[in-house]
């Protein structure tokens, strides 16, 4: 038929198929015109082309004419008319197929005008597939423009008649088969306005119909819908029309549906995108390259399109409504927000910024959405929520504060007068106020304690309005809360908030206890707090198995002495998690692998308490416990032979499991309040060591203390003043032959020097020379990876005394020395923990754990000449405040002496690697599962900035240090002793310097910051009250008064320095040592002069009494000596008098403020230092009380205190 058309009219059919395409409908009825004079064989393409341009001038006038609806029944019926003659045609097939074909779309068009979709449908063609493309080419180079318009437009008018008529299942199968036609499509016809217009259409309602069905689909159904729909979408989002923003300017199509809104395409997709993060679907992405990246990219991509889009559209509301379109967006932004920063993605998995920059841009997306809503109480608590996790939490508590205020006004003025706008669901109010409770109580300090008592009030006041009071605690039933008689009206709240609600009210008030100055006020505030918690684990509830209520009635209970109900209540959680984790399946799970992570906490409470009953052993097998969950790599080298030989027998099934990668992947995903418990839990396990074997032992295993320090710490990217970057390769020491205190010595501070333990026993083979040796084998060259190994080679030197950490077996029991300590304080008698007594790991502890019988230890102390035990034998463990300043006429410890006999392990002939070895000394695997407890009050993990998290690494190093400086104080090692506190010094010097990069001002050395548990100025006052402590074990009392003075100047409020000082006031006070330093005398006898003897002060002073220290003292030469005469030297008025009456009275005023405070209210030693005050100045009758209190809190005294347990508090 073409060989019938002359040139002329092949140019007007060229002409009137370009006007259609191009939405020139004014030139087609003369094209028309030209084209039936010159083609008048064409009918089927005239027909449709008069029809298309009546169907374009109905839609024209429906949508801007004003014209009676009788006019719109006649256009009407003039459509109708049309189909007909269009039938006609098609029936006839007289012409080209696509002739045919662009008839049948243009009936098709018709039927939907007309708003007969069904109609629409049946006319329209069946398949939209490649085979029908290849039969409208056939005999044709490519297809006509307008054929092309044609396919796109007859195949969403199909689709979408099917979706309306048999749902969305037929509809996504036409629409699929259209797809990769599309996709291969040249830039040429997507230059047709008429083209853009309907592709665009197309690929709008594939994308959200092929959303909705991945939305309502089972699992392979969805998979196989999303991939549909990511496809549509990513075409639509590329699609010209869409990145020009301008979707009105073509041609408008009337029918039974208006085309989806830009808006509502871009939300559908965003609602795809968000589904695959958040349900874990098939994610296709549109490169090669690391699939999270790019879904991360995708998400943001579309999140800011959406904002732009949507704040554009929405007009700000009226006071009295709120703006639900852009809340429904926020709580979508908010979703995605806390599985994209929560614990499955990584700051690797988004690039530049990580996790961080996602919380920047979603607290960004908060900020522009406030601009569009009036006080909203959903942006206001969100804002709360994503600051906290960001670890902004000033900013946060500002929200917290601005959205109470606007929800309490609003809630009082709705009780006062009848209009109202919207109010907030008081579950909501709740659960808000009970989430910034914690958080309070989790990350702050005084300030935010007192903050965290504010709020209790408002939990308080809503609470009564759904809970009688009088039955919380009596009624024992599962049922709903009951309702009081006029609250029927109220909102009701889940039974899980009530538990949430009283479980906040009762860490704020247990909080407060720790804090408050009102000492005769604490125990109220503790009872009231205890029966909060209990009510919220009732049954009723639902939640009497919560682990955090249960921790923090646990360490409350502790705190008030009451051992065996904190004892329950961690057995009740240790039992509830070991019942968990047996009735899970071993996919991965991230609430049991969080239940398994706070197993750290509560065996560490656990031990703590089984150490103030004086059961040592079972304490370090709790100790052991908590590491049981961890790789064998990381406890091997930190159990006992029992322990280790049990682990090492499952060694090579976990081998595989424990390469280097998957332990700095585990190690990356730790959080700093857990890398902090773990290491304080290795501090618990080396102070009973130390209480069962001495300082000597507890120093052979504090190289595995700064081990694991270092591996757990190993990314911080510390910064020194100068600029240079600071490793931690110098804080694994390297093991030597024997691992005795000796190579510990000389390789933490890189120096060879002989061992300067006294000789304890000159019998090789004693007791306690063998406690305190505690062999290691040496590195085997084919292990896959160093280890630690106990042997027994010395066994006929040795055998009764295996080497532990934290553990002995049952023969070593006579062998341990008696707990004492200072001849100042209360002597408490040392028990020993019953040989029955085991730990289950899976029921917690035997019940009768707690009732163990007791039997005192047999092993005596060392004495000295005239019978007192000798200084290295008190204040072990439990007391860190050193004794009395020794008398200058008693002989001081020296610490050269010689070292006791070594036991070696290896042979003789074999030297130690050096330092710069490859094969360096074994790293401890420290792996945990996958962190999911309390770390923000959403699931999203609190993202603290690397400055907090320095500051936090380095304050926990600081107190590694001044630990084992006060081992080998303790040991006499006073030049070790002296180094580690250097060690501590530099670090609390970095640690400054970070806080001055940040901040320069008093007040920012001063307040400790969020989340770390000591400020530059504590650190700097633990840093010199250790020093002071030194000079004060080496007979220096002066230089221990000045370096405590400095400590309080740094903190005032600092117990350890307080104590120290006061004792020492005491003792001027006293007369046991002057007030100033003493004048070394220039009449010196030179024949007495030694090389070899330490400098030390001499002094002529000479008074009445006799000057041994109260440490050196036996009980019954005290009771001899006769109380000390104000007047005995000097007279009443004299300086020396008044130097000395000011002494007395400092002393009694730093005590009595000390001891009112939070952080000392439970210090025996301050406790007793006060009774020593009262008695000097005359107040026999108070004295007595507070010794009676000494009594009281040294009967149950841990190991360690409490808050020795890691920062967080009460929350678990």
């Amino acid at each position: 038929m073409s060989a019938r058309e002359t040139e002329k009219a092949l140019r007007y059919i060229t002409a009137l198929d370009s006007a259609r395409s191009e939405d020139r409908w004014v030139e087609v009825p003369e094209l028309i015109r030209k084209v039936t004079k010159h083609a008048p064989h064409r009918k089927c393409l005239i027909q449709t082309a008069n029809a298309e341009c009546l169907i374009v001038a109905h839609i024209s006038n429906k949508r801007s004419s004003t014209s009676l609806s009788t006019e719109s029944g006649h256009q009407s019926s003039n459509l109708s008319d049309l189909i007909p003659l269009l039938l006609s045609v098609i029936e006839e097939a007289e012409g080209l197929p696509q002739d045919v074909f662009q008839a049948q779309a243009c009936l098709g068009w018709v039927h939907w005008t007309l708003s007969e979709p069904g109609l629409a449908d049946l006319r329209l063609p069946k398949n939209f597939d490649d085979g029908m493309m290849s039969k409208l080419s056939e005999g044709e180079q490519s297809l006509s423009r307008w054929t092309e318009v044609c396919v796109v437009k007859g195949c969403y008018l199909k689709g979408t008649s099917q979706y309306l008529v048999n749902g969305r299942h037929h509809a996504l199968q036409t629409f699929k088969a259209v797809l990769p036609w599309l996709t291969a499509l040249s830039q040429q016809s997507l230059s047709s306005p008429q083209f853009l217009q309907w592709s665009e259409r197309l690929l709008a309602k594939a994308a959200v119909l092929a959303n909705e069905e991945a939305s309502a689909s089972d699992c392979t159904a969805s998979q196989e819908s999303a991939e549909i729909a990511l496809k549509a979408f990513r075409l639509w989002s590329s699609h010209p029309l869409v990145k020009q923003k301008d979707l009105l300017s073509a041609t408008q199509v009337v029918g039974p549906v208006e085309p989806a809104s830009q808006l509502s395409t871009w939300m559908s997709y965003y609602n795809l995108l968000s589904a695959i993060v958040q349900q874990g679907l098939n994610y296709v992405p549109p490169a090669e390259g690391r699939t999270r990246a790019q879904l991360a990219n995708e998400i943001r991509r579309v999140e800011a399109i959406c904002e732009s889009v949507l704040l554009s559209e929405v007009r700000f509301p009226r006071a009295n409504s709120r703006s639900s379109q852009v809340e429904s967006w926020v709580e979508q932004v908010i979703r995605n927000w806390e599985v994209l920063c929560g614990p499955n993605w990584r700051d690797e998995d988004f690039g530049e910024g990580g996790q961080n920059a996602v919380g920047k841009n979603v607290l960004d997306i908060l900020y522009r959405a406030a601009t569009k809503t009036y006080h909203s109480h959903l942006i206001l608590r969100r804002l709360f929520h994503v600051h906290s996790a960001l670890a902004e939490f000033e900013l946060a508590v500002r929200a917290l504060d601005s959205y109470i205020e606007i929800v309490l006004s609003a809630k009082d003025r709705a009780e006062k007068s009848a209009e109202t706008g919207e109010l907030e669901n008081d579950e909501t109010l709740l659960q808000t106020v009970s989430e910034g409770i914690i958080l309070l109580c989790c990350f702050g300090s005084y300030r935010e304690a007192e903050k965290a008592k504010s709020l209790i009030e408002i939990l308080d006041k809503y609470i009564r309005k759904y809970v009688s009071l009088d039955s919380d605690v009596s009624d024992d039933d599962e049922g709903p809360p009951k309702q009081e008689r006029h609250s029927h009206d109220l909102d009701q709240v889940a039974p899980r908030v009530i538990a949430m609600a009283y479980r906040a009210i009762g860490i704020g008030l247990a909080n407060w206890s720790r804090w408050t100055l009102m000492n005769e006020s604490r125990d109220d505030i503790r009872a009231e707090a205890i029966e909060n918690l209990e009510r919220s684990v009732a049954p009723k509830w639902g939640e009497q198995h919560n682990l955090s209520t249960l921790y923090a009635l646990a360490l409350i209970y502790a705190e008030g002495r009451d051992l065996d109900g904190a004892i329950t209540h961690a057995k009740t959680a240790l039992a509830t998690i070991a019942s968990y984790s047996a009735g899970t399946s071993l996919v991965l799970d991230h609430a049991r692998l969080s239940h398994e992570r706070d197993l750290v906490p509560l065996w560490h409470l656990l031990a703590l308490l089984l150490s103030a009953k004086q059961e040592f052993d079972i304490a370090g097998r709790s100790c052991e416990a908590a590491f049981e969950q961890f790789p064998v790599a990381a406890i091997a080298s930190g159990h006992s032979e029992r322990h280790s030989t049990r682990h090492m027998q499952q060694n090579n099934e976990k081998k595989q499991h424990d390469s280097i990668d998957s332990r700095k992947d585990f190690i990356s995903n730790l959080r700093g309040r857990e890398k902090e418990r773990i290491l304080e839990t290795r501090m618990t396990q080396l102070a009973l060591i130390e209480v069962l074997d001495g300082p000597e032992a507890a120093l052979n295993h504090s190289d595995q203390l700064i081990s694991l320090f270092a591996a757990l710490f190993e990314n911080m990217d510390l910064e020194v003043v100068n600029g240079k970057k600071v490793k931690y390769e110098h804080l694994v020491p390297p093991k030597s032959s024997a691992g005795t205190v000796k190579s510990l010595r000389g390789s933490i501070f890189g120096r060879k020097k002989g061992s300067r333990i006294r000789e304890r026993r000159g019998d090789p083979g004693s007791d306690f020379g063998n406690s305190s040796i505690v062999p290691i084998k040496e590195i085997t060259d084919d292990a896959e990876g160093p280890m630690i190994q106990v042997t027994d080679e010395d066994r006929g030197i040795s055998s009764q005394h295996p080497p532990t950490i934290g553990r002995l077996g049952t023969a070593q029991r006579h062998s341990s020395h008696k707990l004492h300590k200072r001849r100042g304080s209360i002597v408490d008698p040392v028990r020993s923990p019953s040989q029955e007594s085991k730990i289950r790991v899976k029921d917690g502890l035997d019940s009768d754990a707690a009732s163990t019988d007791v039997m005192p230890l047999k092993q005596p102390l060392r004495r000295n000449s005239e019978g007192d035990p000798s200084i290295e034998e008190i204040g072990i463990a439990v007391s860190d405040t050193p004794s009395s300043t020794p008398s200058p006429t008693v002989p001081k410890p020296s610490a050269k002496q010689l070292p006791p006999p070594v036991t070696h392990n290896m042979k003789h002939i074999r030297e130690p690697q050096p330092a710069s070895h490859p094969k360096q000394p074994p790293e401890q695997d420290v792996r945990l599962p996958a962190n999911y407890r309390f770390e923000s009050p959403t699931r999203a993990i609190t993202a603290f900035p690397v400055v907090h998290a320095q500051n936090h690494a380095l304050s926990i190093l600081v107190k590694v240090w001044l630990l084992i400086a006060g081992l080998y104080r303790r040991a006499s090692l006073f030049e070790d002793s002296r180094e580690a506190c250097e060690e501590a010094a530099k670090q609390a010097s970095r640690f400054e310097a970070l806080v001055a990069s940040q901040e320069s001002s008093a007040r920012a050395f001063l307040e400790r910051v969020w989340g770390v548990g000591k400020s530059s100025e504590g650190l700097w006052g633990d840093v010199f009250a250790e020093r002071g402590a030194l000079s004060q074990a080496q007979g220096l009392p002066h230089d221990a008064l000045e370096l405590y003075e400095e400590a309080i100047t740094h903190y005032p409020d600092h117990p350890k320095a307080t104590v120290g000082l006061a004792n020492l006031l005491l003792d001027i006070w006293e007369e046991k040592i002057p007030a100033e330093p003493p004048q070394p005398s220039l009449e010196a006898d030179l024949s007495n002069i030694s090389l070899g003897d330490a400098p030390r002060h001499t002094s002529s002073f000479q008074p009445t009494m006799s000057t041994k220290s109260s440490t050196t003292t036996g009980p019954t030469e005290r009771k001899q000596q006769k109380k000390p005469d104000d007047g005995s030297m000097f007279t009443k008025d004299s300086p020396e008098s008044l130097n000395r009456l000011a002494a007395r009275d400092r002393a009694y005023f730093l005590l009595s403020a000390l001891t009112k405070l939070g952080s000392s209210w439970d210090d025996s030693e301050a406790w007793f230092a006060l009774a020593r005050a009262y008695e000097a100045g005359g107040q026999i009758q108070k004295s007595k009380d507070v010794l009676w209190w000494c009594v009281e809190l040294e009967d149950r005294r841990p190991i360690r205190h409490w808050w020795n347990l890691g920062t967080g508090g009460y929350v678990l």
